[in-house]
């Protein structure tokens, strides 16, 4: 209607036929006629409906794509980190020979190989004192022995010495000494100012 009135222009509007369309309407004043150039607004806009869907579609391609790519790389970093906290977790329950596995061989890799030298050198640390405080163990043991030994001697010289002779007491006095510390040769002397006295000895 509006081209048959002189006029020229586009717009969307109804066909004579009831179907939606995209059309452009030029009037020829020299021919006193009028252009009219219409296309389906369906057909017109289905390419723009289709791309639009595409980059739909390829948007949440993308996003999952990116949700999985950092799901995995979250994985990769954590995975190591997870078995350094369970490996420092054991070595806290007493399990001393407990390694970190090394994953990787960046920073985190580099984290899990010092807590493993660390982890190490505590082991040897505790192997020594370990082996120092059996030692020590032994050592009281021996000792409370000859206290043992020497306070058993004590008495016994001091009953004998009620009882014996001096030189017999000597003698038994050198006995008692060689059983606690054993020796080659024994003797006593006696000094009187500048004169030293040979009392009694054994070989």
């Amino acid at each position: 209607d509006s081209a048959l009135s002189g006029n020229s222009g586009t717009g969307t509007y109804l066909n004579h036929n009831g179907v939606q369309v995209i059309g452009a309407y030029f009037w020829m004043e020299e021919q006193n006629a009028a252009l009219v150039v219409e296309v389906d607004r369906a057909i017109a806009l289905a390419p723009a409906r289709e791309l639009a869907r595409n980059i739909v579609l390829f948007g949440i391609g993308v996003t999952f794509g990116l949700i999985l790519i950092i799901t995995v790389l979250a994985r990769q970093i954590t995975l190591p980190l997870r078995k350094l906290t369970e490996t420092a977790s054991r070595i806290e329950s007493g399990e001393l020979d407990a390694t970190a596995p090394i994953l990787s061989n960046d920073e985190i890799g580099t984290l899990s190989r010092t807590f493993n030298n660390m982890t190490e050198k505590l082991r040897h640390t505790l192997a020594e004192l370990k082996n120092e405080l059996v030692e020590r163990e032994k050592l009281i043991q021996k000792l409370e022995i000859t206290n043992a030994e020497t306070e058993t001697l004590r008495e016994s010289l001091t009953t004998i010495a009620g009882t014996l002779e001096f030189s017999e007491v000597i003698q038994h006095i050198l006995n008692q000494v060689r059983r606690v510390v054993p020796y080659d040769s024994a003797s006593v002397w006696k000094v009187e100012g500048t004169l030293q006295i040979f009392i009694g000895g054994r070989n």
